[in-house]
């Protein structure tokens, strides 16, 4: 497991209509939501890349509209659920319909099968409610899987955007989440780019950070305080 500090330092095509009736059977949709593009597979080639921060935050509306988030660059669009898991997507002036799976109530893929890729999203919480769920105390462990299997390193995220990291090094950060992802910055490098990390909470207590530094890597930590 990498440390968090040296971490630190190396620092859809998404056109329909919408009615009373269609925007009635949307309140119920599961695409409803904020979602973010984490990992895109190359089914042909079987490989993956990962997204941190995430590639483009979705947010699908019940009046069958859409915005899109990319590059800090807000779009307009549309969607409609076909049935039998197919959905049109209008966005960019290109309209399409694509194959949807819902994975789990937080995950779903869309297959493009002109390009053969698979793009896998996660339902993404607004910015304010990931902000009040990361402030606290936080231990690394070892093993994703096993809570009990714990290093001695902790990192303090503070209410104002402060916070510590403990682990043999040590440091003052600042962080902020902007779209989904952290920013975290290293006080004592204060002009060098901020680390960006994507946050998943696999329960309230227990968080993953992803990063993208060198390679995909992750970091589990468990809650303290």
């Amino acid at each position: 497991m990498r440390n968090l500090i040296a971490l630190l330092l190396i620092s859809i095509t998404l056109t329909s209509c919408s009615t009373d009736e269609s925007t009635n059977q949307n309140n119920n949709d599961a695409i409803l939501g904020r979602w973010g593009t984490f990992k895109l597979i190359d089914d042909i080639n079987n490989e993956i890349e990962y997204f941190v921060p995430y590639d483009g935050i979705t947010t699908f509306n019940p009046d069958g509209t859409l915005t899109q988030i990319f590059l800090g660059t807000s779009t307009e669009g549309t969607w409609e659920n076909l049935s039998n898991g197919t959905y049109r997507f209008s966005l960019f002036g290109f309209t399409a319909e694509s194959e949807v799976q819902f994975i789990s109530n937080t995950e779903l893929t869309i297959y493009n099968d002109e390009d053969e890729y698979t793009e896998h999203y996660r339902r993404i919480e607004s910015d304010s409610e990931l902000i009040n769920k990361v402030i606290g105390t936080w231990q690394l462990i070892e093993d994703c899987d096993d809570l009990s299997t714990t290093e001695s390193d902790t990192i303090t995220f503070n209410s104002d955007g402060t916070g510590f990291i403990d682990d043999g090094i040590n440091g003052d950060i600042t962080w902020e989440i902007t779209n989904g992802s952290m920013y975290m910055t290293l006080l004592s490098f204060p002009n060098s780019d901020p680390l960006i990390v994507n946050i998943v909470f696999d329960t309230e207590n227990k968080m993953i950070l992803e990063f993208d530094i060198i390679e995909y890597d992750i970091q589990c930590l468990v809650r303290t305080e």
